[in-house]
């Protein structure tokens, strides 16, 4: 795979890693505060005088008063390039330990939920002390266990296996302030001073090779590590016995392998000759809400657009012209296009209609109501990094009456699972998420006309039979639902999803597990919707494809619970 534009490689992120532990190893020398090397960093520091070669980070670990007078240091000090980030500094954080980022850079790390601004980075941990008296000790470790497996749920991204953990990661996700319990778990980590035992706040090597005796960490000495001098602690043998015994040691060959699967670039490097058309497609919208939508691509960090409007409601002749006027005040300071129907033709045949007015050599799609954050196209177009690639798709924020949280999407190992999830549903979101290479766009026919419904769906299945599809996994628009969305329009969602089943039942003739679930599915959004007619049709389908009658009642009865919700 060619190496894109901007793009940082590993050697070189390792030489930003080094930078930032200087940065740091700085602060600690004038301000008399003792870290250590850790972990893997501090096996590199004692067998390889440097990072291990294959690994693709550096930790750093502190006593618990070191760490407070460190991030401190860190807060209050103002520099434009190496920045503090932890639960404080940022709402979206979910880690209950720091990191030291460079700003001049962005990565996306493949199976977590990623950070705003987030760059290469160094890991800053703290050391917890443990009770002495060894049964306080392990009442105090189960509840320490119990709150490190929520907070891991915090940034899952792939779907667990294991009910029970699929069940903790969605309260974790669904149902918990992550601020606030991380706020908590930092308190409960502090109810011990000065004992003689204790152990990282993100052990990951187990519990039992993590607990450590606190003489290890109490007096600290430099080695050469790369090309500069980082301290470790004096006691770095009895810490590495304990967690990886032998550590002087290589593994064998088969397992040297990094842990991070990160991509890296540098702000601002992608070629700016790159033209990207965005298109609004507008029907009945007023004017504040596609004003706002407007804003979100005038502010996009990305700045070589062209921008089509597209009004699909021309039955409304004050709306047309105020959305004239509001689209009048942009044309001096920006490429705009303008065009009005002569009728509305439905939402596919104007977002097609604003793809044959594009220019660019990328096309995407806004919808009126959604609102893109302004990294949203740079931060997708770096991903660009193979002809292969029809379209990036990305994280959001869903915003509802009530609430705003992030939604993130699954992750699947091979672009073979991909296709056979799409062909299930639509975990790629709608038009305003991706960002899609023309050309692509146009081989594929565009959107298809006559789909009253499933528009989207439809699209993603074509291009992905031809492309791959890539995931920014970072929340990169705000999307807006509303009831109305969710519930109208009954008879377009079922010619929808009927024409759907008909178009691709080859596809699903293939896939005969896919499709028994996809009916499965569709009777479950119609029972959702107090439409239990039209959910018998697709549920008897199941039946007489294998499915019990148990099951199908299941999940009738979980939908209708959900309908009876929404309904009170």
């Amino acid at each position: 795979m060619k190496k894109n534009i901007g793009e940082i490689s590993l050697e070189e992120q390792k030489k930003i890693m080094i930078d930032i532990l200087l940065f740091i190893d700085q602060i600690c020398r004038e301000n008399d505060i003792k870290y250590s090397l850790f972990a893997g960093s501090l096996i590199g520091a004692v067998r390889h005088k440097g990072i291990i070669p294959w690994d693709d980070d550096i930790d750093l670990v502190l006593a618990p008063k070191e760490y407070d007078k460190l991030i401190n240091k860190l807060r209050n000090l103002k520099n434009n390039r190496f920045k503090l980030i932890d639960y404080k500094e940022d709402a979206n954080y979910y880690l209950p330990f720091a990191k030291v980022i460079d700003s001049w850079t962005t990565i996306n790390e493949k199976g977590a939920k990623q950070i705003d601004n987030y760059g290469v980075f160094i890991d800053i941990f703290k050391y917890t002390f443990l009770p002495d008296n060894k049964v306080l000790r392990n009442l105090y470790l189960l509840k320490y266990d119990f709150m490190l497996k929520t907070i891991h749920g915090f940034g899952k991204l792939t779907k667990e296996k294991n009910l029970f953990k699929r069940i903790r990661t969605f309260i974790s996700q669904s149902m918990i302030n992550t601020h606030k319990y991380i706020e908590r778990f930092e308190k409960y980590t502090r109810r011990y001073n000065n004992t003689s035992m204790m152990i990282s706040n993100w052990p990951i090597y187990g519990r039992k090779k993590e607990i450590q005796l606190s003489r290890n960490m109490t007096s600290y000495t430099t080695v050469k590590f790369e090309n500069i001098e980082a301290m470790i602690t004096e006691g770095y043998d009895g810490l590495l016995s304990t967690t990886f015994g032998d550590y002087m040691t290589p593994p064998p060959v088969e397992k040297r392998k990094s842990h991070h699967n990160i991509v890296a670039y540098w702000k601002n490097s992608i070629q700016s000759n790159i033209l990207i058309s965005c298109i609004i497609t507008t029907h009945n919208r007023p004017v504040n809400i596609l004003k706002r939508a407007i804003e979100s691509v005038l502010n996009q960090t990305y700045k070589n657009l062209e921008l089509i409007v597209i009004n699909d409601y021309p039955e409304d002749k004050k709306l047309s012209k105020e959305i004239q006027k509001l689209i009048e005040e942009y044309k001096n300071s920006f490429d705009i296009k303008y065009k009005l129907l002569e009728k509305n033709q439905g939402a596919c045949f104007a977002r097609n209609q604003g793809a044959k007015l594009s220019k660019g050599e990328y096309i995407a799609f806004l919808d009126d109501d959604d609102e893109w954050l302004p990294n949203k196209l740079e931060e997708q177009l770096n991903l660009f990094m193979s002809d292969e690639i029809g379209f990036v798709y990305c994280d959001a924020y869903t915003i509802n009456e009530n609430q705003k949280k992030y939604t993130h999407k699954l992750e699947f190992e091979s672009d073979e699972e991909k296709y056979r999830q799409i062909l299930l549903g639509n975990y790629i979101g709608g038009v305003s998420f991706p960002l899609i290479r023309s050309k692509c766009f146009f081989e594929v026919g565009g959107f298809d006309n006559k789909m009253p419904s499933n528009q989207d769906t439809d699209l993603w299945i074509r291009l992905m039979s031809k492309y791959k599809a890539v995931h920014c996994n970072k929340a990169l628009l705000n999307y807006y639902v509303s009831k109305v969305s969710i519930t109208s329009n009954v008879e377009k969602k079922l010619n929808g999803y009927n024409r759907l089943l008909e178009k691709y039942k080859d596809e699903y003739s293939k896939n005969q597990d896919i499709y028994i679930k996809k009916i499965i599915n569709i009777g479950n959004v119609f029972t959702g919707l107090g439409k239990n007619k039209i959910a018998n049709q697709f549920y008897s389908e199941a039946n007489k494809l294998g499915v019990s009658k148990v099951s199908i009642f299941k999940n009738r009865f979980i939908n209708y619970l959900r309908y009876i919700k929404k309904k009170f």
